[in-house]
């Protein structure tokens, strides 16, 4: 009888008529010569025996380069436990003491971000044929322990530099340098740098709002509408027929421009939109207010991300001016609004293997460690191709946890799915997972 073998489980199978098709969906082969007696197996990697099974590696090193972890996944629990392993040594210089307390109190803050801003953001979401409802939680932490680390890290008092820093944040990137540099010695931290609380970074509030301000900026400029450059700040200006407030002209300008702008990242500032309406010498003055409430009207029903505010009226000319707010970021510095960050956090994504988003080395860079970091930066962006996600724009300064602020984004999961992938790789195919936002 034809004996035909499952080319993912070498299951084997036995068919006189259609050529057969393993529960796995996986193509079969015939077999040439099988052996005399052959006794059909069936399937060797079905659902059920997945289901079944338990996964472990450790540790777990990203395509990446940088970055090491251990990564367990429990199908009936649909768990992937991703924790990173960190010995804590303290300085013990007068100047650098840590009492019992202070010790516990750091290493408890940084268990605690951890989860807090990495778990329960994503799932990975099996796409096979008669497997799609199984999905994935990934689940982030930190142990501390003083043998078996992945990382080992020095914690010290502040550097004078820290001291000194206005912002109150130094942050290195150092996590998991070593590793990608082959340099010699320990991870530092000094406790001001890296901080494992929140923090009010009120220089990362102003620089991810400016530069929302800015893409909002663009989208004016590419909306069709005429921009004309007053102090540095662009402004569009849409002018009206002499006594009308009917905008419905600008429907298509209008469009574009919410098109544009919308197209923003995740956690992106509402920085506001600014519309101040305008009537000439021989209109009524109500005509400049309505204007400017017309073409409001129009951005709010196009569901614009963005608020919308109006200004006061003016006088002079038949039109309604847009521009993007810019005290908005100001407001950041004078304390109006906070921006909490929190440095673990961020670090924790160089230790499972991520690197910096608001920087771009390059790999002909002459020094070693902005070349290594460029290693990291093109193995990151070849692992975010084959989980077909989408990629950050290096150098950038935006919301991203692995930029200037603290929000996770899809890219920032590639290489827990990696290792989801290499777990279950004698079950599936790694374009069998796919990364979902929750």
């Amino acid at each position: 009888m034809p004996t035909y073998a499952c080319s993912l489980c070498k299951g084997t199978f036995i068919s006189d008529g259609a050529v057969p098709v393993c529960p796995n969906g996986k193509p079969m082969a015939l077999l040439a010569q099988p052996k005399p007696g052959l006794t059909a197996t069936g399937c060797g990697r079905t659902k059920e025996s997945f289901l079944a099974a338990s996964f472990e590696h450790d540790p777990f090193v990203p395509a990446t380069g940088r970055g090491k972890f251990s990564a367990k996944y429990a199908p009936r629990t649909g768990h992937l436990n991703i924790s990173v392993r960190l010995s804590a040594e303290f300085e013990a210089g007068w100047l650098d003491f840590f009492g019992p307390f202070e010790k516990s109190a750091l290493k408890e803050s940084f268990r605690e971000a951890v989860p807090r801003y990495w778990s329960g953001q994503c799932q990975f979401h099996c796409t096979r044929h008669g497997w799609t409802d199984i999905n994935v939680a990934p689940r982030f932490g930190v142990e501390f322990q003083d043998t078996s680390s992945h990382f080992r890290m020095v914690m010290t008092r502040e550097s004078e530099q820290s001291r000194t820093n206005p912002h109150m944040r130094e942050c290195r990137g150092f996590v998991s340098l070593n590793q990608v540099t082959g340099a010699p010695g320990k991870d530092r931290m000094e406790v001001r740098d890296f901080q494992v609380s929140d923090f009010n970074h009120k220089l990362g509030g102003a620089t991810t709002a400016s530069n929302d301000r800015v893409a909002l900026e663009t989208a004016l400029r590419q909306s069709g509408a005429t921009v004309a450059v007053v102090a540095t700040q662009p402004v569009a200006t849409l002018t009206f027929a002499d006594g009308s407030n009917n905008a419905a002209g600008f429907q298509g300008i209008l469009q574009q421009f919410v098109t544009v702008a919308n197209r923003q990242l995740k956690g992106s500032h509402p920085v506001p939109v600014l519309l101040k309406g305008f009537a000439n010498a021989t209109e009524a003055g109500a005509l400049a207010g309505q204007r400017a409430s017309a073409v409001e009207t129009i951005l709010t029903g196009l569901n614009l991300k963005n608020p919308v505010t109006l200004e006061a009226a003016g006088a002079g000319k038949a039109a309604v001016e847009m521009k993007i707010d810019r005290a908005y970021e100001d407001s950041f510095t004078r304390d109006e609004r906070a921006f909490q960050y929190n440095v673990a956090a961020h670090e924790y994504g160089h230790m499972i293997g991520l690197p910096d988003e608001y920087e771009n080395p390059q790999m002909g860079d002459a020094d070693v460690v902005s070349r290594a970091k460029a290693s990291v930066k093109r193995d990151f962006l070849a692992l975010a191709g084959q989980a077909q996600v989408a990629i950050p724009v290096f150098p950038s300064h935006t919301s991203s946890m692995m930029s200037d602020g603290m929000t996770p984004m899809i890219w920032h999961y590639v290489t827990a799915w990696q290792a989801l992938t290499y777990l279950t790789s004698q079950y599936l195919e790694p374009d069998e997972w796919e990364i979902m936002m929750i």
